[in-house]
């Protein structure tokens, strides 16, 4: 029920994957691959339906990592979801892996995710309008120097095309605390003694750079690192960082 992403060397790689290949299509891989963009098209009859979730669509993606870019000229394109267990924290370093696994499987060490959060997921309508499905890295500006030569709209939308959508996902091992409106320690204390009756907590903080590429390479190490103690409560405060994860500019 949630669709994976196909990795693929390159645009040849996706030959026998996808229905048709469209300018766009062309040029998106042109100019963004290897890298953190994930292209949702129509997809051959090849691909299977546990892939696609038995959709019409398959999620592909050319990854910039040189050891993940020899093991995809070995083998030919494979289908892989992140190293953690579903809905869970994404990994960004082999520790993170080794550790949600328990040290039962193999991982291979290629340093430190570099971008840290997923890639941007785009989708091709029938109309020829490309729909931003999940923001990253790669940004809606970025995007727009392509659709603008292809004289086509490009915006956001909702879509279970994109892997990532269900509510609980990313979710770090202990509760999660979003502050819609600015609150002292002492109120929301109080407020979470209310709810948590006779149950003991430990508040910890999120605090992130208010660069955004620093912050995004860490905030899912962070997640892990205060997740440690169990009776621990995260509090986040997203009125500190007003940028999207696609944008550098406030929202």
């Amino acid at each position: 029920f949630d669709p994976l992403i196909v990795h693929v060397y390159d645009l040849q790689s996706t030959a026998r994957l996808v229905g048709s290949m469209p300018p766009l299509l062309e040029d998106l891989t042109r100019k963004f691959w290897p890298g953190p963009l994930t292209i949702v098209t129509e997809r051959s009859p090849e691909v299977s339906d546990l892939i696609t979730s038995g959709l019409s669509t398959v999620a592909l993606r050319s990854p910039n990592h040189k050891i993940a870019r020899e093991i995809l000229k070995a083998t030919g394109p494979f289908a892989a979801p992140s190293a953690n267990r579903f809905g869970k924290t994404s990994p960004t370093t082999v520790e993170h892996v080794l550790s949600e696994f328990e040290n039962t499987v193999a991982a291979v060490d290629g340093g430190p995710c570099e971008v840290g959060l997923e890639s941007t997921v785009v989708h091709i309508s029938e109309n020829g309008r490309l729909e931003i499905l999940r923001p990253g890295r790669i940004l809606l500006t970025d995007l727009k120097a392509v659709t603008d030569k292809h004289g086509c709209e490009i915006g956001y939308a909702d879509s279970k095309a994109s892997p990532g959508h269900l509510p609980h996902h990313y979710q770090p091992a202990v509760p999660l605390v979003l502050l819609k409106t600015p609150m002292d320690e002492n109120t929301l204390r109080t407020k979470l003694n209310e709810t948590l009756v006779g149950k003991e907590f430990v508040l910890q903080f999120l605090d992130l750079p208010n660069d955004p590429k620093q912050a995004a390479r860490i905030f899912y190490a962070e997640l892990r690192r205060l997740s440690k103690n169990p009776i621990h409560i995260i509090v986040a405060d997203p009125q500190r960082w007003k940028w999207r994860a696609d944008s550098t500019d406030l929202m």
